[in-house]
């Protein structure tokens, strides 16, 4: 019942009106690519402050492939992160529960004598 309940719970913040306005410049950034290159019309290069000229855009093969690969490498590397973040705080919780159960152990029995 946690499973339904979380994806719920994140899609609702991923609908909310301070993260969904933000996604397509999110694209944007990780893939390289304008709304203008994915619409494959013309989009304003800047030569310098205060000068933008209007360029045709370079037709590539199929951009929807390469905001799916940057987007699925940018989730790949968060995940990466996270999961190795969890991982090490995992083993560093195990440890020192280890540690503490030795240790209470001997005061315990200190305690006693």
């Amino acid at each position: 019942m946690a499973i339904p309940i979380a994806l719920v719970a994140g899609l609702i913040s991923f609908l909310s009106p301070c993260v969904l306005p933000l996604v397509p410049g999110y694209l944007s950034y990780v893939t390289g690519l304008s709304g203008a290159d994915l619409a494959g019309g013309t989009a304003g290069v800047s030569d310098g402050p205060g000068t933008a000229v209007a360029t045709p855009v370079r037709a590539r093969a199929n951009p929807r492939n390469r905001v799916l690969l940057g987007t699925a490498l940018f989730v790949a590397g968060f995940t990466a992160v996270f999961v190795s973040e969890g991982r090490c705080s995992g083993g560093l919780g195990n440890l020192g529960s280890t540690w503490l159960l030795e240790h209470q152990g001997r005061s315990t029995a200190s305690a006693e004598s």
